[in-house]
């Protein structure tokens, strides 16, 4: 198990129509809140972190470090558009392994798990392998061919 930093983040921005070259219609994107889990440093969690593993409210720096933009969503971002992710709170949450797991899958990295002293091994081949290894069965059966497999297989004299 490991220590994350558990983050809920409001997000707020601009958009508008058109190319980012030649915008029209900005507007204000709806606001809404999303929660992340993310590895904080040290230096981070000793200095805003509170005796209940929460962020301490009293510090208001604490949210400069994990503030977060992003460029306008529709193109290039000549147009200046773009999406801020402010911090709302923050807290110290100790992720299992089911966390791990979803956490290494948004990063698209192996979990290394270890299996218990007394499981069973089983080696799986991948899909790639089984393709490689299969083999076109011929027809052996005795059964005479259809009317239109002999046709194919009958040439003028």
């Amino acid at each position: 198990m490991s220590i994350h930093l558990e983050v809920k983040y409001s997000v707020e921005g601009e958009t508008h129509g058109g190319y980012c070259s030649d915008p029209y219609d900005y507007e204000q994107n709806e606001e809404y809140e999303y929660t992340e889990c993310i590895k904080p440093k040290s230096t981070w969690v000793e200095q805003y972190i509170g005796e209940n593993d929460a962020v301490n409210e009293n510090n208001p720096s604490w949210k400069y470090p994990l503030i977060k933009t992003e460029g306008c969503p529709i193109g290039s971002g000549y147009c200046g558009c773009k999406s801020i992710h402010t911090p709302i709170s923050a807290k110290l949450v100790r992720i299992g392994l089911k966390g791990e797991f979803i956490e290494s899958d948004k990063k698209n990295e192996p979990v290394k798990l270890t299996p218990p002293e007394n499981s069973i091994q089983i080696n799986a081949v991948p899909s790639s392998e089984k393709k490689k290894n299969m083999r076109k069965k011929k027809n052996t059966s005795s059964a005479p061919k259809s009317r239109a497999d002999q046709n194919l297989n009958w040439r003028h004299p």
